[in-house]
């Protein structure tokens, strides 16, 4: 894997993905799943190079704010309800080619708003920020 993600919880806990990505609480799963089993809210989720600390991407969920290679990606924020929560959206996409083992061709990250665990629409699209990371 190109990038490697980091996710920090309002608790303070971390939850750090390695190369073997592999769940600390059951190895059959990837790491995301520690991610998605934990009880705490998440603060942040970061995109690092698995090669040198240098952060690619990082998503703020409490403000909505993502950062690529440190610039922050233009969204209209004031658009998104101050009571809403912020959900994370972390997809790897894959290229697969018959015969071979499928790899990873890019990241999709970001977050979606949601109220009482409900998705919120506006027009019967739903409200998001996401970017692509190579």
């Amino acid at each position: 894997m190109k990038y490697l993600f980091q996710a920090v919880f309002t608790d303070g806990h971390t939850i750090t993905q390695t190369q073997a990505d592999k769940s600390n609480i059951d190895p059959t799963k990837s790491a995301f799943y520690d991610v998605l089993t934990h009880s705490g809210e998440l603060e942040s989720f970061t995109l690092k190079s698995k090669y040198q600390a240098n952060v690619k991407a990082v998503v703020y969920l409490k403000t909505g704010e993502i950062l690529v290679d440190g610039v922050l990606q233009p969204y209209m924020l004031e658009a998104v309800p101050s009571d809403c929560k912020r959900e994370l959206v972390y997809w790897r996409l894959m290229n697969a080619n018959y015969g071979e083992a499928p790899t990873i061709a890019g990241y999709l990250i970001g977050w979606r708003a949601t109220f009482d665990g409900e998705e919120i629409q506006i027009n019967g699209e739903t409200i998001q920020h996401v970017v692509t990371v190579n």
